[in-house]
């Protein structure tokens, strides 16, 4: 039974591996899309180059990024936003700005250059992102912790069957003798039958 389920688990190494890379690239994509999902209220701000958009004491004091890729920039009306790569989000379209971003706990960190500005979660929303992130990474913890045991378990099935001896192949029967006088059943190598004294030979 344990070599059958050995080889299945073996088989389905590839199946795990695949699966964990896609979740692992699904991971990111929620990262940027929910995590930053929510209200978001300005901490503080260092613009000393004033190209940062809105960034002032007048600026935004609030944003509210909404499903739909649409952003609220309170004095500032309504903008799209948007995902150019990886860490970076650009905010008004052609016409708008990309900054880098960072998201750690609560706190959303906009960068452009040597300028960035702290903003803090606040609203019902507080937990809309990292509740998928904690998740995400459970499953791919879990993951890598039963493409190990797999791994294992069928390392350790080749390793018992290559040390196991091969099994001997039984030895074929001896021969049945019978005595030419009576037709009984006698032990090899006798001289005379048991069963009626007559010589074997």
């Amino acid at each position: 039974m344990k070599p059958l389920i050995t080889r299945y688990y073996r088989g389905r190494m590839t199946d795990v591996i695949i699966l964990a890379l896609l979740v692992l690239a699904l991971s990111g994509c929620v990262n940027n899309k929910t995590a930053i999902l929510g209200r978001w209220e300005q901490t503080g701000c260092d613009n000393k180059s004033g190209r940062f958009l809105g960034m002032t004491a007048s600026g935004w004091a609030e944003i509210e990024f909404l499903k739909g890729d649409t952003v609220i920039l309170k004095n500032n009306g309504s903008w799209t936003y948007s995902f150019p790569q990886a860490g970076f989000l650009n905010i008004g379209g052609n016409m708008g700005v990309t900054y880098q971003y960072e998201i750690k706990g609560n706190l959303l960190t906009l960068r452009e250059d040597e300028d960035y500005c702290v903003f803090r979660r606040v609203g019902s929303s507080a937990s809309s992102g990292g509740g998928s992130n904690v998740l995400l990474w459970v499953l791919l913890i879990l993951l890598a912790v039963g493409s190990a045991v797999v791994y294992l378990l069928a390392r350790r099935g080749s390793q018992q069957r290559a040390a196991s001896p091969g099994t001997a192949s039984p030895a074929p029967p001896t021969p049945q003798a019978f005595c030419m006088h009576c037709g009984q059943p006698v032990q090899a190598g006798s001289r005379f039958c048991m069963h009626c004294g007559k010589p074997l030979s």
